[in-house]
C-alpha cells in the first residue's frame, strides 16, 4: 500500500470516531450515481495514464468510450482533481443539445482573473474577471470557437460527457470540425468526448480528417483486480471483514460491472453493522442479493418479468436466460446457440438438442419476451448478446434467490 493510501485509511478511521458507521456506508458506495470523490475512486489506471499522455501532446484530443455501466462517468468526474494543472471543465450533453447549445454550456463556466494595471501616477494594479460567451448570432461554427478559445492562455480540460446522447449529426460533424481546429491553432486547450460506444464513428460519425488529432480509448469491462480493490477499499475504510469466498461471489455477481459490486456490498455491509457484526456472513449476503433485486432498475425487472411469463413450456425461458447468464463463453458477453445448449444441459443436468432452444432464443429478442437478448451479426448460427449489459447481472441475482 502507497503512502497516500496509508495516510488516507488513517484519516477516515478517525472519521470513524465522529461519524456513524451507517452513515460511512451510505457515503462510500454509491451503486446509483457516478464517483465524484477521487478517495473513493479505484482501478482505470491505464486508461487515466493514456489520457495524460494525450492531454500532454499538443494537438492530441481524447475520446473515451465504452458499453454503459464501464465507468466512463466516474472517470471523468475525478479528472480535476488527477490534472490539477489543467482547468477542467465538465458538461453533460443531453438529447436536446445541439452544438450551440453544448458550447453555450461550457463557456459559461468559464471566469479566470487577470492583473490589470489602473492609470495614474500610483500604476496600482488590480484583479479583472474575466468570462467568455458566444456571439450572440444563430449559429457559430469552428472558427468562431477557434477565435474565442485563443484568447485564453491557461491549459484547459473541456469534458463532454454522454456524448453519445446527441443524435443530430449536424452537431457531430460541427464537433469533429471543432477538434481539427483546435488541434491546428490551439495548443492549450484539450476536449475529452466520452460516450457509450464500440468506436469513434458511433459517437462522432466518419470523419477521417480528425484522426490524427484524436486519442481513442476504450473502457473495457471491470477486471476482477479492479472490482477487488473496490471491495478492499471499503473494508478497510469500514473496519470490517469478508472473507474472500463472499468477495469473490459478489464480483462474480456483478458480471464485471462495478454498479453492482457497489450494490451488493452495501446492503451486505449495512446488514452487517446492524447486526453488530464485524464479519459480513453469509446471511448479509443473501440478504444483500434481495434488497439488490428490490431496488434494480424497473426496465430490467419488467422486461426479465415479461421474459420469465408463464408459457405451455415450464420455465424453458427462465432456464434459457439462465444459461445465457452464467456460461463461460468464449466471447464472455457474446454466444451462440451451441455455447447455450451446453451451458443449459449443465445447469439442468439434461439433453437438449439446439433445435429445442432456438425458438426460445428467437423470441427472447423480441418485445413480446422483453427484447432481453440481441442478434449481433447474421451469421450461422447468430450470435446473441444481452441488450442491456446490467440484465446478465440481475438475472444471476435471480438465479441465487432460486437457489438458495
Amino acid at each position: 500500500m502507497n503512502l497516500f493510501r496509508t495516510v488516507l485509511i488513517c484519516e477516515h478511521k478517525i472519521k470513524i470516531m465522529s461519524e456513524n458507521k451507517v452513515e460511512l456506508i451510505n457515503r462510500i458506495f454509491s451503486p446509483s450515481s457516478p464517483i465524484k470523490e477521487p478517495d473513493f475512486f479505484s482501478g482505470r489506471l491505464d486508461q487515466i495514464s493514456k489520457i495524460k499522455n494525450a492531454i500532454s501532446e499538443v494537438g492530441q484530443h481524447v475520446i473515451l468510450y465504452g458499453k454503459r455501466g464501464s465507468g466512463k462517468t466516474s472517470l471523468s468526474n475525478i479528472l480535476s482533481f488527477t490534472f490539477p494543472d489543467y482547468y477542467v471543465i465538465k458538461v453533460n450533453c443531453s438529447r436536446t443539445d445541439n452544438f450551440y447549445s453544448i458550447w453555450d454550456k461550457v463557456l459559461r463556466k468559464v471566469s479566470f482573473f487577470i492583473e490589470k494595471k489602473e492609470i495614474g501616477y500610483n500604476k496600482n494594479t488590480k484583479e479583472e474577471t474575466i468570462t467568455l460567451s458566444l456571439p450572440e448570432k444563430e449559429y457559430i461554427d469552428a472558427d468562431d470557437l477557434t477565435e474565442i478559445l485563443q484568447s485564453i492562455s491557461a491549459d484547459f480540460l473541456i469534458i463532454f460527457d454522454e456524448f453519445d446522447s446527441i443524435t443530430d449529426n449536424t452537431t457531430k460533424t460541427m464537433m469533429a470540425d471543432t477538434i481539427k481546429a483546435l488541434s491546428d491553432n490551439v495548443e492549450n486547450v484539450t476536449l475529452l468526448i466520452t460516450g457509450i460506444g464500440e468506436n469513434i464513428k458511433q459517437l462522432l460519425g466518419y470523419h477521417p480528417s480528425i484522426e490524427r488529432c484524436i486519442k481513442q480509448i476504450k473502457l473495457d469491462a471491470f477486471s476482477k483486480e479492479e472490482l477487488s480493490k473496490i471491495i478492499d477499499l471499503r473494508l478497510e475504510l469500514t473496519g470490517l471483514q469478508m472473507d474472500d469466498n463472499l468477495k469473490n461471489l459478489t464480483i462474480e455477481y456483478s458480471s464485471e460491472y462495478a454498479h453492482y459490486v457497489h450494490l451488493i456490498s452495501k446492503y451486505a455491509f449495512l446488514n452487517a453493522v446492524n447486526n453488530k457484526r464485524e464479519v459480513i456472513d453469509i446471511s448479509d449476503f443473501n440478504y444483500s442479493i434481495e434488497k439488490c433485486i428490490e431496488d434494480t432498475d424497473y426496465s430490467l425487472k419488467h422486461a426479465y418479468e415479461i421474459a420469465v411469463k408463464s408459457s405451455g413450456k415450464k420455465h424453458k425461458f427462465t432456464n434459457v436466460m439462465y444459461a445465457c447468464a452464467t456460461g463461460d463463453f468464449i466471447e464472455k458477453n457474446n454466444f451462440n446457440i451451441k455455447e447455450v445448449v451446453s451451458q443449459y444441459n449443465r445447469l439442468n443436468k439434461s439433453s437438449l438438442t439446439e433445435e429445442s432452444v432456438r425458438y426460445n432464443l428467437g423470441m427472447l429478442c423480441r418485445p413480446e419476451r422483453g427484447e432481453i437478448l440481441e442478434k449481433l451479426h447474421k451469421t450461422k448460427p447468430p450470435i446473441y448478446t444481452f441488450k442491456n449489459p446490467l440484465m446478465k447481472a440481475y438475472i444471476k441475482l435471480q438465479l441465487h434467490v432460486k437457489n438458495k
